[in-house]
C-alpha cells in the first residue's frame, strides 16, 4: 500500500501566500481599471457640466443686456411717438397731409405688406393735388398672388412696386410735381420720363418704383450642448 504525500506546514504556508498575493494582483486590477473607466466618465461628465454652465452664463448675460435694449427701445418710441410735432413738421394729433403720429409716418413710407390697390389709390391722391396739372392716367402690374409668400421674412430686405403715370400741365407745374414726389416720405425711385408737347402743355409719362418690406420673423431657436 502506498503511503500519502505528506503537506509540509512550510508548504501550505507558501500555497496560501501566493493565493493571497493572487486575489491580492485580481481585486487591485479590478479596482484599477473601475478607477480609470470612472475617472474618463467624471471627466466627461466635468468637461460636459463646464459647458452648459458657459451656455448659460452667456445666455444670461445675452439676456439681460437684450432686456436693457427693450427698455430703451420702449422708452425711445413712446418719446417718438409723444412728440406734438411729427418729423414732416405736422401735428402729431390731426388729420392733415403732413399730419399723423410719427410710428405711423414711418409704416406709411415703408409699409410691411403689399398693398398695390392701395399704393395707386394714395399716389393718385398725390398727383392730382398738384394745381394746374391733371393726371392722364396712372396703373402698373398688380403682383398680389406673387408677392405672398414675400410678406415676412428674417432677414427683410425693401421690395420694389413698380408703377407708371401721365400728367399733363405747364412744364413749370410739371417740375413743381416731380419735386413733389422726390421729397415724398414714401421712398419713389423715377426710372424713366418722356416728356412731349410745349412749355405751356407738357405732358410727362413716368415709370417709377416705390418699395414695401416685409416683416421681420423674431426667430427663437434653441442650441444643442454636446
Amino acid at each position: 500500500m502506498a503511503k500519502s504525500p505528506k503537506i509540509t506546514t512550510k508548504r501550505l504556508k507558501l500555497d496560501q501566500t501566493n493565493t493571497i498575493i493572487v486575489v491580492t494582483i485580481s481585486i487591485a486590477a479590478i479596482v484599477a481599471v473601475f478607477t480609470i473607466v470612472a475617472s474618463k466618465t467624471l471627466l466627461s461628465q466635468y468637461s460636459y457640466q463646464k459647458r452648459v454652465i458657459s451656455a448659460e452664463s452667456t445666455s444670461e448675460s445675452l439676456f439681460k443686456a437684450d432686456a436693457t435694449a427693450a427698455n430703451n427701445l420702449s422708452s425711445s418710441y413712446l418719446s417718438f411717438i409723444s412728440s406734438s410735432t411729427n418729423v414732416l413738421g405736422g401735428s402729431s394729433s390731426g388729420t392733415g397731409t403732413n399730419d399723423g403720429n410719427n410710428a405711423q409716418i414711418v409704416l406709411d413710407a415703408l409699409p410691411s405688406k403689399y398693398d398695390y390697390p392701395g399704393l395707386l389709390s394714395s399716389m393718385e391722391q398725390v398727383l392730382s393735388s398738384n394745381p394746374n396739372t391733371t393726371l392722364s392716367s396712372i396703373g402698373g402690374t398688380d403682383e398680389q398672388l406673387t408677392q405672398q409668400s414675400n410678406q415676412t421674412s428674417i432677414h427683410p430686405s425693401p421690395v420694389a412696386m413698380p408703377f407708371n403715370f401721365s400728367v399733363t400741365g405747364p412744364y413749370a407745374n410739371v417740375q413743381t410735381l416731380i419735386e413733389t414726389l422726390q421729397r415724398s416720405i414714401r421712398p419713389i425711385s423715377i426710372q424713366t420720363i418722356d416728356l412731349s408737347g410745349s412749355d405751356a402743355q407738357l405732358t410727362a409719362s413716368v415709370t417709377a418704383n416705390t418699395y414695401y418690406q416685409p416683416e421681420e420673423i423674431f426667430n427663437i431657436s434653441s442650441e444643442s450642448i454636446k
